[in-house]
């Protein structure tokens, strides 16, 4: 019976010159790509991606990892048997699973705005009032004042270059908070991740 990796062995899995993969099971793999040297003498590269292969198809299923916009392999595993049946039913290659989930995104018009209100909503009746209203004054204050609730969500994709956008933003908040910067961008950052979770159980993302 064969032994497929485990979340613990993929945190462990090093970076080498070359990039190379290791099955997960079912089709499902990660991708470690190389590192190299920049111009500037620093090291990059290293990163580790889930990718999935059906019927000599191939697509990006998401980015290893705990943070916000990244998943582990649970996740990875069961969104990848979403992106396998969605191919059997459309008989369509899983190659084209992202240009499809783009025009519901697209056709939806979802928006951060629709995302941190939506979150808002969604946690009012499990929080106290003055946290929800604690949450609600952070969100508007500090993170929609500088990042307009009419950006597209699909932009802030990592795929889409949404992890610099969301890193610039939180150090934009660091600076501008009144002497309180460390202590607000952590807890911006925080309700973010919060956010972008929701918007993902919501197919949003």
């Amino acid at each position: 019976m064969a032994v497929h990796i485990t979340q613990r062995d993929i945190r462990y899995l090093s970076p080498k010159e070359k990039s190379y993969k290791r099955g997960c099971g079912n089709g499902l793999f990660i991708w470690v790509t190389n590192t190299y040297k920049g111009s500037d003498n620093k090291k990059y590269g290293g990163k580790k991606y889930f990718k999935g292969r059906y019927k000599d198809s191939e697509t990006h299923v998401g980015v290893f990892g705990n943070g916000y916009g990244e998943m582990d392999l649970s996740t990875a595993q069961s969104k990848w048997n979403d992106i396998k049946e969605w191919s059997r039913s459309s008989g369509q290659k899983v190659s084209q699973y992202k240009t499809h989930q783009q025009k519901k995104i697209d056709q939806e018009q979802k928006t951060f705005g629709d995302a941190v209100y939506g979150f808002l909503k969604d946690k009012q009746a499990d929080i106290k009032p003055f946290t929800h209203h604690t949450y609600k004054n952070q969100l508007e204050n500090h993170v929609l004042s500088n990042l307009s609730h009419m950006t597209p969500l699909h932009e802030l994709e990592w795929d889409n270059g949404g992890r610099n956008r969301i890193k610039t933003l939180v150090e934009k908040i660091k600076i501008n908070a009144n002497g309180h910067g460390v202590e607000q961008s952590r807890r911006c950052e925080n309700l973010l991740s919060q956010t972008f979770k929701f918007a993902i159980s919501q197919g949003w993302m």
